[in-house]
């Protein structure tokens, strides 16, 4: 009882204090860690860095290659249309000569 007592003060015998002292270490211990931890910057590892950094490389230039297809793609339907609209202008010329020179020979 009188150990009881002397905890009901907040006065820790010896023996109490030897049992909590190597708890009371570790608690310390896991204190400062968290605290390095805490403080410590976040870093990537250097091989998941270069593995993004080559991603971003690939889609760096999938983007070109995307843009000059698009430019490719726009210069061919451009010429397809000129050429369509070409296309159907000789067919009127040739109708039109076709009708005038059936004109001429059945006039004849």
């Amino acid at each position: 009882m009188a150990g009881s007592g002397s905890t009901e003060n907040g006065i820790l015998t010896e023996a109490e204090e030897d049992l909590l002292r190597p708890c009371w270490q570790r608690l310390q211990n896991l204190e400062t860690m968290v605290t390095k931890q805490y403080n410590k910057p976040a870093n990537i590892p250097p091989e998941k860095e270069d593995m993004l950094l080559e991603s971003l490389n690939r889609i760096k230039s999938m983007e070109q290659d995307l843009q000059r297809t698009k430019k490719a793609l726009f210069t061919t339907a451009s010429k397809q249309v000129e050429l369509a609209e070409l296309l159907e202008h000789l067919k009127e010329s040739n109708l039109a000569g076709n009708f005038h020179v059936g004109e001429e020979t059945t006039n004849h």
